[in-house]
């Protein structure tokens, strides 16, 4: 049976190692570990997310599924478990940048958002990262949350 929970310091090894296993790098897991979410199936960790926030703002640092679980939305269950823990903890925008993540986005409901809509308006630390990326993906919250999930099983 597949357990979504919110992620604490003992599962910091785990998300590592999910982490390394698909060749991604997060340097900050610790810092973030309270905003993140971690998916065990019989004890196994097979995906997980996480986000860095100020004030009401977001920008997801890392979603990964176990390479053997790729294709059985694992991806799609870990974001909105994440999303609805920012909306829980107040978050209003959540942001994703890279353009190689904006077809898995779209299905569960984020929108391309053009950068300069943003300036001036989030925290400069999340503002100096999406600005050097080439595409930006935003979900508002809660209104994500009363969109259909545009995913098809197929």
């Amino acid at each position: 049976m597949l357990e979504m929970k919110p992620a604490t310091e003992s599962d910091i090894e785990d998300i590592q190692q999910l982490l390394h296993e698909n060749k991604l790098s997060v340097s900050n897991v610790s810092n973030i570990i309270s905003n993140c979410m971690i998916a065990y199936e019989r004890g196994k960790p097979l995906a997980a997310a996480g986000f860095f926030s100020e004030d009401i703002d977001a920008l997801i640092e890392f979603v990964v599924v176990c390479k053997n679980h790729h294709g059985e939305y694992l991806g799609d269950g870990i974001i909105k478990a994440l999303l609805n823990l920012a909306d829980k903890k107040g978050i209003k925008r959540v942001y994703v940048k890279g353009e190689e993540l904006y077809p898995f986005l779209q299905k569960v409901g984020f929108e391309k958002m053009d950068k300069e809509a943003f300036k001036g308006v989030i925290p400069p630390v999340i503002s100096e990262q999406l600005m050097k990326a080439e595409w930006v993906s935003v979900a508002i919250l809660p209104d994500f949350f009363m969109k259909a999930c545009r995913s098809t099983k197929g």
